[in-house]
C-alpha cells in the first residue's frame, strides 16, 4: 500500500479531530437534551472526515475504495442522528421510542451493508475511475441506490432543522443564538455535499462535504463556549413550564398571547380561544380585570375567577413585564387553581354554621331542661308542704282520739267498754307514731331517683 500525503489531508485531519473534541465535550454535558445525540452525530462526523483522509492518502484504487466503506459507518446514519438530536434538543421525545429508533435504523443499517458488499451489487457505485495526475483522488460513479439514501439524509436533515426553526419562534436571544448556530454549523457541509452530488467540485471526484467541517467546528466553539449551548437549553424552559401546575400565559402590549403553557390551556380551553398569536380577546371580554389591574403598574393585586357552571376557581396575578427602556412590553399572568381551597373553605363555613346551628338547638334544650327542673321543684315544694299541713293536721286530730280514749278508759272502768276504749287508745297511739314517722320521711320525696329516702 503506497501513500501520499496531499496538503488537503491535513484540513480533514484538523476537521475529524474538532469532530472527536465536540463528541467528547457533548458527551460531558449529556444530561442536557440533545447532548448525547449530538455527540455520536459528531462521532460520524469525524469517521467521515478522518476516513476521507486516509482515502486521500492512498494511492492503490483497492485501498481507496476500502476506506471509502469505512466512511459510510458515519455517512449513512448522519441524517437520522442529526433528526435524532433535533427531537431530543426541542423535547419532541414522543419521536424517541424503540419502534421509530429500529425503523430509523433501517435504511442506515441497509447502507452500511450494501457499502460493504458493493462488489457483488454496484448499488451504492457503479463503477470507479482514477483522476489523471491526481492519485489522491477515486471518482466513483453513483449506483441505483446512493440518490435514495441521499434523499433519505437530506430529507431528515431537513427535519431535523425545521423542528429547531419552529420551537425557537419566540424564544430569549440566547435560544435563537444556539440553534442559528445548529442550523449553521450543518448548512456549510451540506451545500459541499450538495455541490459534490451535483458534479459541480472545482476538482472532479473531490468531495467537499468534510472540509466543511472546518467552518462548522469555528461555528460550534462560539456555539459551546459562546451561546452556552447544552448549557441553557430551550427544551429544558419549555419542558420545565410545562411540567409547572401554575398556568402561565405571556400577551405582548397589544395582548396577543406570545407564550402559554399546558396547564393554562387546560384551565381555560372552555373559556378562551388561547391560540398563540392571536389576540386574547375571548380572555379579555371574560375578565377585563387582567388587563385593567396592568394598566396602573406594579404591584397588581390577585383576583379569583370562576369559571362556568363548575365549581372551578383560579387565582390569577398579572405582572407587567418590560422592555430594556423600562417601558411596558407585556404582561405575564400566572393562574393557580385553587378549587380545592375553595371546596375546603366551603366545607368549613359549612361545618361551622351546623355547628353554631347545633350549640343553638342545644343551649335551647338547656334552657328548657333548667325551666322544667325549676317547675318540677317548685311543685314538689308545694306537695311537700301540702304533705306536712296534711299530717299535722292528723296528728292533731290523732291526739284528740287519743286524750279521748284514754279518758274513756278511766271512766268506764272495766268491761266490755273499757276494752274498746284501750284498743281505740292503743290503735290511735300507734297511728300517731306513723304519722309522725310519715311526717320525718316527708322531705325523702326529693330525693335523686335511684337514692332510698331515710
Amino acid at each position: 500500500m503506497s501513500w501520499v500525503f496531499p496538503p488537503y489531508a491535513a484540513v480533514l485531519i484538523l476537521a475529524g479531530a474538532l469532530a472527536l473534541l465536540f463528541a467528547w465535550a457533548s458527551w460531558h454535558r449529556r444530561p442536557a437534551p440533545g447532548a448525547v445525540f449530538f455527540a455520536i452525530f459528531m462521532l460520524a462526523m469525524a469517521d467521515w472526515a478522518l476516513f476521507r483522509a486516509l482515502e486521500a492518502m492512498v494511492v492503490e484504487p483497492w485501498a481507496k475504495v476500502l476506506w471509502s466503506k469505512f466512511q459510510y459507518l458515519g455517512i449513512a446514519g448522519a441524517g437520522a442522528l442529526w433528526f435524532l438530536f433535533a427531537c431530543d434538543f426541542t423535547g419532541s421525545n414522543r419521536w424517541i421510542n424503540a419502534r421509530n429508533l429500529a425503523l430509523l435504523s433501517i435504511i442506515p443499517a441497509a447502507t452500511v451493508i450494501l457499502a460493504f458488499t458493493n462488489e457483488w451489487h454496484g448499488l451504492v457505485w457503479s463503477g470507479t475511475a482514477p483522476v489523471p495526475m491526481r492519485p489522491d483522488i477515486l471518482v466513483y460513479d453513483p449506483g441505483a441506490a446512493f440518490r435514495a439514501i441521499a434523499v433519505f439524509n437530506y430529507g431528515l436533515v431537513v427535519t431535523g432543522a425545521a423542528l429547531l426553526i419552529y420551537v425557537v419562534i419566540g424564544r430569549q436571544r440566547v435560544y435563537r443564538r444556539q440553534v442559528a448556530a445548529l442550523l449553521a454549523g450543518i448548512f456549510i457541509p451540506l451545500v459541499g455535499n450538495f455541490i459534490y452530488l451535483a458534479g459541480q467540485s472545482p476538482i472532479p471526484g473531490l468531495d467537499l462535504t468534510p472540509f466543511g467541517f472546518i467552518i462548522t467546528g469555528l461555528i460550534y466553539v462560539v456555539a459551546f463556549y459562546g451561546f452556552q449551548l447544552f448549557g441553557v437549553v430551550p427544551v429544558a424552559r419549555t419542558v420545565l413550564i410545562n411540567s409547572l401546575n401554575d398556568g402561565i400565559i405571556i400577551l405582548d402590549r397589544d395582548h396577543r398571547i406570545k407564550d402559554i403553557n399546558t396547564a393554562a390551556r387546560q384551565m381555560l380551553s372552555s373559556v378562551a380561544d388561547l391560540t398563540v398569536g392571536k389576540r386574547a380577546e375571548s380572555l379579555i371580554n371574560a375578565w377585563p380585570g387582567l388587563i385593567v389591574q396592568g394598566s396602573a403598574g406594579w404591584p397588581i393585586p390577585p383576583e379569583t375567577l370562576q369559571l362556568g357552571d363548575a365549581p372551578r376557581f383560579i387565582e390569577t396575578r398579572v405582572f407587567l413585564l418590560y422592555d430594556r427602556r423600562g417601558r411596558v412590553s407585556g404582561r405575564l399572568i400566572v393562574l393557580h387553581d385553587v378549587s380545592e381551597r375553595k371546596r375546603a373553605e366551603e366545607a368549613v363555613r359549612t361545618s361551622q354554621a351546623e355547628l353554631r346551628k347545633a350549640r343553638a338547638e342545644l343551649e335551647k334544650v338547656c334552657q328548657e331542661e333548667t325551666r322544667l327542673r325549676q317547675e318540677l321543684q317548685a311543685e314538689m315544694a308545694r306537695r311537700d308542704e301540702y304533705f306536712r299541713v296534711l299530717v299535722h293536721e292528723m296528728r292533731n286530730s290523732l291526739a284528740a282520739v287519743i286524750a279521748s280514749s284514754e279518758l274513756l278508759t278511766n271512766v268506764v272502768g272495766e268491761g266490755d267498754a273499757a276494752a274498746v276504749a284501750s284498743n281505740i287508745h292503743r290503735s290511735a297511739l300507734a297511728l300517731d307514731k306513723r304519722v309522725a314517722e310519715l311526717l320525718d320521711r316527708a322531705p325523702g320525696e326529693m330525693c335523686p331517683p335511684g337514692k332510698e329516702p331515710p
